[in-house]
C-alpha cells in the first residue's frame, strides 16, 4: 500500500502475477513492480544472487566522485545496474532497465542521507527518475524491522482474488 498526500495506490506482486488497485496490471507495470521489489533490500538481494552478478568495474559518477558499478540480470527482459561507494560501501543509485518488445524504460533511484536503524544503514531519502526525468522523492520518517510480518499482508485484494479463481477455472 502507498500513501501520500491526498491518494492511496495498492500494489501487489506475487510471482509472475500483479495487481494495481485490485485489478490486473500490465506488463509494464508488472516489470515495474518487479523491479520495485529488486531495488528492496538491496545489499541483501545482490548477496543473495551473487552468482548472477556481474563487476562492470570503476565509473565515474560525477566529476572527482567514482563508484563500483556493478549488474544483476533480475529476470528475462529486467535488469538492475547498481552504483557504490567504494570507500563507504553504500549503495548510492540503482537504475532498473525493463525491456518489453524490444523497447527499454529506465527508472533510477538514487539514495541519500543514510542513517543507522536497528544496526542496519538505512537511505533515508530516494529521488527516483523514469526516462531520464525526476518524477518525484520518498523520504522515510520511521523505518521498522519487524520479526514477523502479519498473515494477509502478501495476499490479493478480493478483487484480484475473484481474477486468479476466474483464471484458474478457464
Amino acid at each position: 500500500m502507498i500513501r501520500s498526500p491526498g491518494a492511496t495506490e495498492s500494489r501487489l506482486l506475487n510471482g509472475a502475477e500483479a495487481w494495481q488497485q485490485g485489478q490486473p496490471a500490465s506488463a509494464a507495470f508488472q516489470g515495474a513492480l518487479v523491479l520495485q521489489a529488486a531495488r528492496m533490500a538491496l545489499p541483501w538481494r545482490l548477496r543473495d544472487n551473487a552468482a548472477q552478478v556481474s563487476d562492470l568495474g570503476g565509473a565515474s559518477a560525477s566529476p572527482g566522485k567514482s563508484v563500483r558499478t556493478l549488474e544483476w540480470p533480475v529476470r528475462e527482459g529486467i535488469k538492475l545496474i547498481i552504483e557504490i561507494d567504494p570507500d563507504s560501501r553504500l549503495i548510492l543509485r540503482s537504475r532498473g532497465i525493463l525491456t518489453i518488445n524490444n523497447s527499454s524504460m529506465e527508472f533510477a533511484t538514487g539514495y541519500e542521507d543514510y542513517r543507522l536503524v536497528d544496526g542496519r544503514r538505512v537511505a533515508l531519502t530516494e529521488r527516483h527518475f523514469a526516462m531520464g526525468q525526476y518524477i518525484g522523492s520518498t523520504r522515510l520518517e520511521t523505518v521498522e524491522f519487524p520479526a514477523m510480518l502479519p498473515a494477509p499482508t502478501f495476499s490479493p485484494e478480493p478483487a484480484a482474488l475473484r481474477h486468479m479463481t476466474q483464471a484458474a477455472q478457464r
